[in-house]
């Protein structure tokens, strides 16, 4: 049926996720001695942009005069980061969860767990 056609497509499809900008980032930063110890203690609140493609050409050439739809699509958005700590760092994990925040239109459906896993894995690469 074309639920399934449509799920494998999403899982073949080649998609990239990129931060652009900083949109904002606020907070402050201090190294403390503790029993002759130095830590760094941070709390900061940042905004990242970001964009997504999603390619759906797997290979075709495209021409933009054969009136085609175009498989290559973009969407954007962005990511608020609150009251992010050393803790968390330490930790490996966000206390807070990330807020995401998508402009415009959202991709089709069938990519909603390829974007979960995308997210997961930038959530994941900013932690660390």
């Amino acid at each position: 049926n074309s639920d399934n056609v449509a799920k494998v497509m999403a899982r073949l499809a080649v998609i990239s996720a990129t931060v652009y900008r900083i949109e904002k980032i606020e907070g402050d930063a201090s190294i403390v001695v503790v029993r002759g110890k130095k830590r760094i203690l941070f709390d900061f609140n940042i905004t990242l942009k970001w964009k997504i493609k999603i390619d759906e050409s797997f290979g075709e050439l495209e021409s933009s005069v054969d009136g085609r739809e175009k498989k290559i699509k973009e969407y954007k958005g962005s990511l608020k980061l609150c009251d992010i700590t050393a803790a968390d760092a330490e930790k490996g994990r966000f206390e807070n969860e990330p807020e995401l925040t998508i402009s415009k239109n959202k991709w089709p459906e069938q990519y909603n767990e390829r974007m979960d896993e995308m997210f997961g894995l930038l959530r994941k690469n900013l932690i660390e």
